[in-house]
């Protein structure tokens, strides 16, 4: 069966399907790429506020740290400074006075 042995109606019905075919098929592939990129735009920004977000709690955390540290090496400090100007000795972790 060869195209010019159809009518004139089924052949432009062919070119027509053909045509809808193609556009659709167009279509399809523009609006799959256009929904990635939304996708992978929001999940960039969703990224970046999580990343933000977790950067602030290490943040804090660190400070948190660091007070805690400071605070603990100043209350070891007190006693090795008071026995120091009192003379006492310091013995597993009890203050001691010299006889």
């Amino acid at each position: 069966m060869r195209l010019h042995d159809l009518s004139l109606a089924a052949r432009v019905t062919i070119g027509v399907l053909s045509m809808v075919a193609a556009g659709t098929a167009t279509l399809l592939l523009v609006e799959n790429a256009h929904l990635r990129d939304v996708y992978l735009s929001e999940r960039r920004a969703r990224l970046e506020q999580d990343l933000e977000t977790e950067t602030l709690q290490l943040t804090q955390a660190i400070n948190t740290l660091r007070q805690d540290v400071l605070f603990l090496s100043d209350m070891l400090m007190k006693p090795a400074l008071q026995a120091r100007h009192y003379d006492f000795k310091i013995d597993e972790g009890l203050l001691m006075a010299e006889r």
